[in-house]
């Protein structure tokens, strides 16, 4: 009885970091390596994380809606699990970003925006503990952060395009989360719940990307609850 399983994980259309099963540091029983008897097992595989409209608002005085924010992200995961209670994990990888909004540099008067990065690194880290299991249920808490701070590819504004080659944007995120799941022979459905809080930050030296004349532009997650 060995204890390494390798998993692959895919999130689509979601409003935070992925949070997972409340059964996963339970979930796994069978693998190759480890002995079943040992109180640790870890495993090791992919993240696919695939957010295609983030909302964020602009953090200034304006607190217009960010139209689209999009951040595709493909992570090595490995997960350390002790007495199959606690899950502590890392992933490591490359994403991207694209992100389109207006501003008003002044009365009346607006801008389009859009800009995409290269794929660069990104990373996180976090944890999941079971505190109650009764039967078939299982509760957890969980909670992870997230950073990532790619390089911009280009800038679109007003339909007019400008390479960009030495400014990044600034991305991180951190959350916790709680859930409920309940197994059903091969089946583990489950409800979770999740505070988390996103922020962003742009700044282009000479252009001006927020409100009122602004080189710098900082967003904020519109929802921290879901």
């Amino acid at each position: 009885m060995k204890k390494i399983i390798f998993f692959m994980v895919f999130n689509s259309f979601i409003f935070s970091m992925p949070a997972g099963n409340p059964s996963f540091p339970s979930l796994i029983k069978k693998g190759f390596f480890i002995s079943q008897a040992t109180w640790f097992n870890f495993r090791v595989g992919y993240e696919g994380n695939f957010v295609r409209d983030r909302l964020f608002l602009q953090n200034d005085q304006s607190k217009k809606k960010v139209d689209d924010f999009k951040k595709y992200s493909n992570s090595v995961k490995g997960v350390f699990n002790i007495l199959k209670r606690l899950d502590i994990y890392g992933t490591w990888g490359e994403n991207k970003i694209e992100a389109n909004w207006i501003i008003e540099e002044m009365q009346d008067v607006y801008s389009f925006l859009e800009i995409e990065s290269k794929y660069s690194n990104c990373w996180s880290c976090g944890g999941k503990a079971i505190f109650f299991e009764w039967g078939n249920t299982t509760l957890s808490l969980g909670g992870g952060y997230s950073y990532t701070n790619p390089k911009i590819l280009y800038l679109i504004k007003n339909g007019e395009v400008d390479k960009l080659d030495s400014f990044n944007i600034n991305v991180h995120e951190w959350q916790v989360d709680m859930g409920i799941s309940y197994k059903i022979d091969m089946f583990v459905p489950y409800v979770l719940a999740k505070y988390s809080k996103a922020k962003a930050k742009l700044a282009i030296d000479n252009c001006i990307i927020g409100s009122n004349f602004s080189s710098e532009l900082y967003m904020k997650s519109k929802n921290n609850f879901g």
